[in-house]
């Protein structure tokens, strides 16, 4: 009777410590949000950013890129808090660790709002193909660098305002194409990235003659040498470390599976 009470209280005192690091790593994505949102919002931080073009190309719209994608793994992490909440607590009033009425039909609420926000997102990450999101992130992108659309968001605050919002979504766009593809494919996107950046920002730093209007010819030049950096940098660090990634992943699960 002692041995399965060690051992049950054993497996609760595990069980509590995985609900715990869950929760943990669950609250990351959500506090990167919110920082990186405060930023956003922020007049003259953007403002100065939008004083340079290579600052502007580079940084701030990067700042929206992460936004929509750390927006997508926020949710999904309030969609496991408010099913794991509810599941618990529910188990804990059906056997008899509490007998609160308010604290049951709260928790069915949260596990019910769990569900539903469930279906949504299973409607919107499972029901639409990778190649999906990934159009409509080439889309927006390519559509708002067109100069002539560039230069109007550059000029009116509300079309910049609109043109933040795209980005967000193409942040979670291009986030949800990379999670809908494979391995390979993610590998081929990655490259393509890396070239496409490189690429342009080689041409930009031949450049001698505007292709934004609002921006100058060395401004120009000065944002194609960022952008050759950048790739060199997601070249040289980002790809290394998406296939260390994927190799411990990889190794984890074959291990595992021995087991």
């Amino acid at each position: 009777m002692n041995r399965r009470s060690y051992h049950s209280d054993d497996a609760q005192t595990r069980k509590k410590g995985s609900a715990t690091l869950f929760y943990a790593r669950s609250i990351v994505p959500i506090l990167s949000l919110v920082c990186l949102s405060a930023i956003a919002v922020q007049g003259f931080l953007l403002e100065a950013l939008e004083t340079h073009l290579a600052y502007h190309m580079i940084f701030e719209h990067a700042i929206f890129f992460l936004i929509g994608a750390l927006s997508v793994l926020s949710a999904e992490a309030i969609l496991r808090f408010l099913l794991l909440s509810g599941r618990e607590n529910i188990r804990d009033l059906e056997i008899g660790a509490t007998a609160n009425n308010e604290i049951s039909s709260s928790s069915s609420f949260k596990y019910e709002v769990g569900k539903i926000w469930s279906r949504v997102l299973r409607i919107i990450f499972s029901k639409i193909p990778g190649l999906l999101w990934l159009t409509i992130a080439i889309v927006l992108t390519a559509f708002w660098h067109m100069p002539a659309v560039f230069d109007l968001a550059s000029t009116y605050p509300n079309v910049h305002m609109l043109q933040h919002i795209s980005f967000i979504v193409v942040g979670a766009a291009g986030f949800m194409a990379a999670r809908a593809f494979g391995s390979s494919l993610q590998i081929i996107l990655l490259v393509l990235i890396i070239s496409m950046m490189g690429f342009t920002g080689l041409l930009f730093t031949v450049l001698d003659e505007k292709v934004y209007i609002v921006y100058s010819v060395s401004d120009h030049n000065v944002a194609g040498n960022y952008m050759i950096i950048a790739s060199m940098l997601v070249l040289i660090v980002g790809f290394p470390m998406y296939l260390i990634r994927k190799t411990v992943a990889y190794v984890r699960a074959t291990y595992s599976i021995k087991e």
